[in-house]
Formats: structure tokens, sequence, C-alpha cells
């Protein structure tokens, strides 16, 4: 994601998305909302340099940064294991996307289905936190 092109309403779609997965799916929620305020930190130093009023903008970073800390110490044992979360994250993404394809390409077009490539695209933008994508990776998000 290029934060220079970006408008700030993307990121309260990224937090939406992570609070949404965060039930059912803490450690994906937890690395995607850390993806989503070093993006939004990006912006805001942007904005800033260009002089423009980033308040209200800094406003919705806190509240992001309180939600990321409750949200590490709740699953604080879980992350010390990175490198199974990065699986777990990487799984569940490839999961869902391979889920909604077959979806489609079955034809069952309808509001989950669209949802759930939403969720797909923003994970795909998020891996980049895992580490560089894999070129499999990159295309897939491409195709989206």
């Amino acid at each position: 994601m290029n934060t220079t092109n970006q408008d700030f309403n993307t990121f309260k779609i990224y937090s939406k998305v992570s609070d949404i997965l965060q039930k059912n799916n803490p450690i994906v929620a937890y690395y995607l909302k850390t993806y989503t305020l070093n993006k939004a930190l990006e912006y805001l130093k942007t904005e800033r340099s260009k002089g423009n009023d980033v308040y209200q903008r800094t406003e919705d970073i806190k509240q992001w940064l309180g939600e990321l800390e409750t949200l590490k110490a709740s699953i604080s044992n879980e992350l010390v294991h990175k490198e199974q979360c990065k699986q777990l994250f990487c799984d569940f993404t490839m999961n869902l996307f391979n889920a909604s394809d077959i979806e489609l390409r079955n034809g069952n077009y309808n509001q989950k289905l669209a949802k759930d490539f939403l969720y797909v695209s923003v994970l795909l933008d998020a891996w980049e936190i895992l580490g560089v994508p894999s070129e499999g990776i990159k295309e897939k998000s491409k195709q989206l």
C-alpha cells in the first residue's frame, strides 16, 4: 500500500476488518492492526510535513493503539511463537482466498463473498508485515 496516495479512510476500513476478525482470529487481527497502525503513522507523518491538520486522525490512531495494546496483552503467550503466528496468518489468508475463489467459480455471488474478498485483499496488503511476500502472493493480490 502506498501511503502517500492513500486516503485515511482506508486505514479505518483495515481497522474495522481487524475488529471483525479479532473474536475468532486474534493473532490475524493483531498483525492486521499492527500493519494498519504502521501505515497510518507513515501517513500522519507525511500529512504533518505538508502542514495539514491531523488532530482527528491522531485521535483515531491513539484509539487503535490502545486497542492493539489490549489485544497484545490478551494473546501475549501466543505471540512468543512468531513463526507459528506468521504461518497462522498466511494459512488463514490463503484459506479464505481459496474458499472465496471456489464460491466465485461456482457462481455464488452474495454479500458474504464480497466481504470475504475484501478481507482477503486487506490481509494480502498486510502480509508485508510478516516479511517480503512471495511472487505468488503478489500476483494474487493484483488479481483482487
